[in-house]
């Protein structure tokens, strides 16, 4: 049974939902938080929604769409069902369209006939993608599930912890996702619970998000880059990683700050030991700022796999780890600092958004630049040149939406006030930043597909008779 073609849906549905409210929202988020407007009646209301469409719309529905036309290619498999993805992405996406209209709109229904209708909504937002994640985590399961165990082959064997983990976290974010709701609802509040909805995003950043990350790094950042395949015991730093995000979990539905400091250390050690193994920041070229004319040659680098038709999309990938390799230094930092009594450390927002905008965005960004054209038949971006825009955006997104709340307040007290007004309106503009970079990405995205299409369609009339 042949492999089912890529289905490019999940690419625009993604890129649709992050451009249309997630980083849009953050846009406006920003902008009140920096330049000091009051916040309105919605704005809690606002900033989890944000959260959830980053999850899920964003981020979800772009692991959803390559997961689903990778795993079986690396499981020796074809997908089980591939008539499932339709209902998969109808399911996800109608349910995040009725929770970005409902859960923005609550706030400003206290008191109106309509509010029990707009919470029902939202609900039924909650049910809808729970339906729709379940029936992908079935479909994983049923296609990786038609290989034996033992005769697995190796490309899957040495991450099915991180798929296991990935599955693990979808299920439990989607079912605390509806529970939530359903409770918000019924105490006619407007707002989620805000312990259990932290959890909530531990379960899909932590189990999902960066495991998943790390495992397509194993798999596609040896070739992308030309970097030595990994031999080492690549699921080891899974469990290591996973043990200290059970101790953070724990230690918050039991607040004890030493079991919290002592998780961040442990998932500190497991990320740095990943990012050294991998070698991505260790590879002895950093020529990636420049063209790709000047670069200096590696032994390693591969006549086979040409990336001039790319742009600079090791610039994203490179940039991202060592975003990666700033947040677990700083929750390593902040762990050491708490038990050794010596200071106050990274805040825990600002080590999200590390994760989430500075590793988790810039390296789909930099990942689909280089993987999306192959599987759209295309020989390179439309234009490498936006790669270059993008690359830069980004990292100005992160730097301004972590330095303001990065850095310990007695710093800031001995800066000038220029700085501080400086770093205020860095933050203000951090959120149009990333949109502006995605917006790059999903335009070279589209032109790539209406370039690949051209040449197919013209393949036929310019082939000899």
């Amino acid at each position: 049974m042949p492999h089912a073609s890529f289905d490019r849906r999940y690419i625009w549905a993604a890129c649709i939902m992050g451009l249309g409210a997630g980083f849009a929202i953050a846009g406006h988020l920003s902008f009140i938080l920096g330049l000091g407007f009051r916040p309105g009646p919605g704005f809690i209301s606002f900033v989890q929604t944000h959260g959830h469409v980053q999850l899920v719309g964003w981020a979800g529905l772009l692991i959803m769409g390559i997961s689903m036309h990778v795993m079986p290619r690396m499981a020796g498999v074809p997908l089980a069902y591939p008539q499932w993805r339709s209902w998969i992405l109808w399911l996800v996406t109608w349910g995040l369209g009725l929770r970005i209209v409902g859960h923005s709109l609550v706030a400003y229904l206290p008191g109106s006939p309509w509010l029990e209708v707009v919470l029902g909504a939202v609900v039924l937002s909650g049910l809808l993608e729970l339906l729709g994640i379940g029936l992908y985590i079935e479909l994983m399961r049923r296609t990786i599930g038609g290989a034996p165990g033992e005769a697995l082959r190796p490309a899957l064997q040495s991450i099915l912890p991180y798929m296991r983990s990935m599955m693990l976290g979808w299920l439990l974010y989607a079912g605390l996702n509806v529970a939530l709701l359903a409770a918000m609802a019924w105490q006619r509040q407007v707002v989620l619970t805000t312990l259990w909805n932290d959890i909530a995003v531990h379960c899909f950043v932590g189990l999902v998000l960066l495991p998943v990350a790390f495992a397509f790094s194993v798999r596609f950042l040896p070739l992308y880059l030309h970097l030595t395949a990994p031999t080492w015991p690549v699921h080891r730093v899974a469990y290591v990683y996973l043990l200290g995000w059970c101790l953070e979990v724990a230690a918050l539905l039991a607040p004890v700050q030493a079991l919290m400091q002592a998780g961040r250390i442990v998932k500190g050690v497991g990320i740095l030991w990943f990012v050294w193994r991998l070698g991505v920041l260790t590879r002895g070229d950093l020529g990636w700022l420049g063209p790709a004319s000047s670069r200096r040659p590696r032994a390693s680098r591969q006549a086979s796999a040409p990336d001039h038709g790319f742009g600079a999309f090791e610039g994203l990938i490179v940039s991202a780890y060592l975003w990666l390799a700033v947040a677990a230094g700083g929750e390593l930092m902040s762990g050491v600092m708490w038990w050794t009594g010596s200071g106050v450390g990274i805040s825990h927002d600002a080590i999200r958004h590390l994760y989430l905008m500075g590793f988790v965005t810039l390296l789909m960004l930099g990942v689909g630049v280089r993987m999306l054209p192959g599987l759209m038949h295309a020989r390179g971006v439309a234009n490498p040149g936006l790669v270059s825009v993008a690359l830069w955006l980004g990292n100005a997104s992160v730097v301004g939406r972590v330095v303001l709340i990065g850095l310990p307040g007695p710093i800031w007290q001995k800066v000038p006030l220029w700085a501080v007004q400086g770093a205020r309106v860095a933050f203000a503009w951090s959120g149009m930043l990333g949109l502006a970079a995605v917006f790059c990405t999903t335009l070279n995205w589209w032109r790539t597909a209406k370039m690949a299409s051209h040449e197919a369609a013209s393949a036929p009339a310019s082939a000899p008779e």
